[in-house]
């Protein structure tokens, strides 16, 4: 009886001590730090680009010296004309213009002949005096069709203009005929041209003598010659 009493009080002390252990006992709380680490900043900076100029080395002065003589060219491009004469009849689609009806002689040493392998002629090209100005020519038929192109320019009393014309072809051992229509220009129309509703030009050569010649730079001076 005695050993249950003592168990008995033993339980009761345990009983009466346990809440004062428990609320005793301290809670532990462990807070983890962060600790963050900033990558320090890199900083690059570029060198400007350094651009070299070379100066260009002086080109040294040349001094051109032009002669002027006839060229005579190879005897495949025919025979100077010493006797013969180009008609010309050109009348603009425009009337206000003035037409151009003319006869030039091609005796001057300045226009040349080509005739074909049947024997007709060909081709007539070159400049002549007009007597109160010059005329450039280029006249040829345009192969076995029968047709024909004529380039003018002329500069004098009577005409004054520049014109291409192409239509049929007439050809005989000594003459060559284009009849058509082209286009061309003239004062009063240099910066537009204008259309040409007759364009009539025959080259009649009476005869020739030597290689065919040509003065390149007294026709190249005229065909570049100032226009108003």
């Amino acid at each position: 009886m005695r050993r249950w009493a003592v168990t008995a009080a033993v339980v009761a002390v345990g009983l009466a001590a346990w809440p004062g252990t428990v609320a005793s006992q301290e809670t532990t709380t462990t807070t983890e730090a962060t600790t963050t680490t900033e990558a320090p900043v890199t900083t690059t900076t570029v060198a400007p680009a350094t651009t070299t100029t070379v100066a260009p080395e002086p080109v040294p002065e040349t001094t051109t010296t032009t002669t002027t003589i006839p060229v005579a060219l190879p005897v495949f491009f025919g025979d100077v004309i010493t006797d013969g004469s180009l008609a010309v009849d050109i009348a603009w689609l425009d009337d206000s213009m003035p037409a151009c009806q003319t006869t030039v002689p091609l005796g001057g040493g300045q226009m040349n002949r080509v005739n074909n392998a049947a024997g007709d002629l060909g081709l007539v090209y070159g400049q002549a005096a007009t007597g109160t100005g010059t005329a450039a020519a280029f006249v040829m038929e345009l192969g076995v069709v029968p047709f024909g192109v004529g380039i003018i320019s002329m500069a004098d009393a009577s005409c004054n203009l520049d014109a291409i014309g192409v239509g049929s072809l007439v050809k005989t051992p000594s003459s060559l005929s284009v009849s058509g229509l082209g286009m061309g220009m003239s004062p009063g129309n240099y910066d537009r041209g204008d259309a040409i509703r007759t364009f009539d030009v025959t080259a009649t050569v009476g005869a020739v003598g030597g290689p065919a010649t040509i003065d390149t730079q007294s026709l190249y001076d005229f065909l570049i010659r100032p226009r108003q």
